[in-house]
């Protein structure tokens, strides 16, 4: 009986990667344009001054000299004041290309105030804490303010931005702005008209919510697929999708708006801090527990803590204060940590010796290709949150753009290990179950050796203790015990046997031999004179296994002396026969059959199988047994013929080996 084999684990092969990488990056330069600002802005200019004593006031900071700007602004993680002088000029873009918008808008959403004569001021991101307006049409307003630190209610423009209402005017004008944020500085100023705000934020809305009920369904998600059946890397997924849900509604100002009245003044902010603390973290949890398929180098491994665990670090600097710097360090991390599992993969994953342990689930080149990605977009991210590059609109929409790489292409690969660990699983399971039905059948084997044994050595030894016990003639006595003995010896033989034929390795020894002189060296081994020999084979010689070709041929003569009737005559035919092909001869035993009766063809051949009425003659069912498993071993064949009430064994051996 063969061992069951282990299955190979189920694995998912590489299919174009960079096509995947491509459109990933088509969809993550996609999406953040669906928010960005269309339509006629009405900023002519900008320029920036950064009060790095936070305490100028506006009429030192007009006398300081500007440096011009254009797009986004990003200064990185600094405490300083940025002050911003935005000229506006309210006739751009206000004709053919401004009013058919408009139209199109209030036709549609209908107005019940008429805001056509205002203009929205809109400053991003949200979590910008404090946001001055000095607008020197309005001089009688004074300062104006809103951000992240105000309460949303008292905010004059209500959004997941900010924003201030301001007056269309009759020509060009400048404004100021005063900007702080523990956070990076990086900002983005647009002017266009009420109505046209309006349906650009409400889009905004929409893909925010969309992104919201994407994390909270990937968490329902997780969870289920997580108490179903507990695994690690699910685990940390599901720690990464929590932490990403509370960091990206906090991020997109829903805080502000939903709990401004129960959380205090400022709370949005510090959460946002230590929000960006602890996603790095969770996500770099994530990647050691997937990355422990493959069995890393421990050093490179721990190499990445620094970065998971400088979340306790971080959080200590942001209570004494220290917030620029800690959120800094944070992110340099956190794109040093993505770029150095890229270099795990590529130079700190061994060899696997052949077939020592299972391969990972997902091919190491399809998860390189996902944080080289990653590694990209991080820096496309961090790099103007730090002040090195220019920002542009996916750097404002920093949430969108890590939910849509993080959450879509983490899901896809914990989805795809979860199916393939699931057919894993399974095939585990039925190799278990083939081990299970394997030793059952040793058992259930080992089970009839033994009965077989006990059996039919009791009876030579029955009739030797009888025989002792007796008064039988010395001669009679000595010829008794011997035929116990000769029966003994032959069930040990016939066991000996059945072991040579279970082994996969046995070596054969091959050689030239003549035929007549293999039959008539197995019949010396039978005082049998009704055995009759009939050779009517053209050939007489075949390469073959001496002492195996003698054991299956004296195995079949031995079965037919046994079963047939007393001095009743066995027949050996001898003769010419080709099978596919190939030159061969055909050995035939023939007898007739005694008490026991005609054999049942479809057991015949299994080991400790012996008929009903067999059992009285003394054997060990394993003669059959080894016969077929040792002509199968020699190239050839045995089988069972009912020719005409006669006991045929038909054995076919190959007269040359290929």
């Amino acid at each position: 009986m063969t061992e069951p084999t282990k299955p190979p684990a189920a694995r998912l092969p590489i299919r174009h990667p960079w096509l995947q990488v491509l459109v990933l990056f088509a969809v993550l330069l996609f999406a953040p344009g669906l928010m960005a600002q269309t339509g006629p802005d009405l900023i002519v200019s900008k320029a920036y001054f950064l009060d790095k004593t936070r305490s100028l006031t506006l009429e030192e900071v007009m006398a300081k000299p500007m440096t011009p700007y254009s797009g986004n602004l990003a200064k990185g993680y600094s405490r300083a004041t940025l002050w911003i002088r935005i000229s506006i000029d309210p006739e751009t873009g206000d004709g053919a290309a401004g009013q058919p918008a408009r139209a199109l808008y209030r036709s549609v959403h209908g107005s019940s105030q008429d805001r056509s004569a205002d203009l929205v001021l809109r400053v991003r991101p949200p979590y910008l804490d404090d946001i001055r307006l000095f607008d020197p049409l309005e001089p009688e307003r004074g300062t104006r303010i809103t951000g992240d630190a105000s309460p949303w209610l008292t905010a004059e423009y209500r959004s997941l931005n900010h924003g201030f209402l301001i007056p269309r005017g009759n020509g060009a004008r400048e404004l100021w702005l005063r900007v702080e944020s523990t956070s990076t500085l990086l900002v983005g100023v647009d002017v266009l008209p009420y109505d046209m705000m309006q349906a650009l934020e409400h889009r905004q809305d929409l893909i925010n919510n969309v992104d919201i009920v994407l994390i909270l369904f990937l968490i329902v998600w997780g969870m289920l697929l997580f108490f179903n059946r507990p695994d690690a890397v699910v685990g940390a997924f599901l720690l990464v999708m929590v932490t990403s849900f509370f960091y990206a509604s906090n991020y997109m100002g829903y805080y502000r708006i939903f709990l401004g009245e129960i959380l205090p003044i400022g709370f949005s902010d510090a959460a946002h801090s230590m929000l960006i603390l602890l996603l790095p973290a969770t996500f770099l949890l994530f990647h050691r527990r997937l990355l422990a398929d493959y069995q890393p180098k421990r050093w490179m491994m721990w190499l990445l803590l620094p970065g998971q665990y400088y979340v306790f670090i971080g959080l200590a600097a942001l209570y004494l204060g220290y917030a620029a710097a800690a959120l800094q360090i944070n992110a340099i991390l956190a794109g040093l940590s993505v770029a150095w599992i890229c270099i795990i993969l590529i130079a700190g994953i061994p060899a696997r010796e052949a077939q020592a342990q299972a391969d990972p689930l997902i091919s190491k080149y399809w998860l390189l290709s996902y944080y080289l990605t990653l590694t990209a977009v991080y820096l496309v991210l961090i790099l103007p949150a730090i002040g090195v590059v220019s920002a542009g609109d996916h750097s404002l929409y920093r949430s969108l753009v890590q939910g849509l790489m993080s959450f879509g292409a983490l899901a896809g690969i914990v989805y795809v290990r979860s199916r393939l660990l699931e057919r894993t699983r399974q095939r585990a399971l039925v190799a278990a179950e083939q081990a299970a039905h394997f030793e059952k059948s040793k058992r259930q084997e080992r089970d009839e050796f033994f009965a077989m044994l006990t059996h039919e050595i009791r009876t030579p030894l029955t009739v030797m203790a009888y025989a002792a016990e007796t008064n039988l003639p010395k001669v009679e006595l000595s010829q008794h015990v011997k035929a116990a003995v000769r029966e003994i010896d032959q069930i040990i033989e016939r066991c000996l046997q059945a072991d040579r034929a279970d082994q996969a390795d046995l070596a054969l020894s091959l050689e030239p031999c003549v035929v007549d002189v293999l039959i008539k060296d197995t019949l010396e081994r039978f005082a049998n004179d009704q055995i009759h020999v009939v050779n009517d084979a053209t050939q007489n010689t075949l390469v073959t296994d001496r002492a195996i070709f003698q054991i299956v041929l004296g195995n079949l003569i031995d079965n037919a002396v046994k079963y047939s009737p007393k001095d009743s005559p066995i027949e050996l035919c001898i003769k010419t026969q080709s099978r596919s092909d190939q030159s061969g001869l055909s050995i035939e035993v023939r007898n007739t059959p005694g008490a026991a009766g005609l054999p049942q063809d479809q057991r015949i051949f299994e080991r400790y199988y012996r008929a009903p009425r067999a059992r009285k003659t003394t054997g060990s069912g394993l003669g059959l047994y080894v016969a077929k498993s040792f002509a199968q071993r020699l190239g050839g064949d045995l089988r069972y013929i009912n020719d005409n009430n006669q006991v045929v064994f038909e054995l076919w051996i190959p007269t040359r080996t290929s």
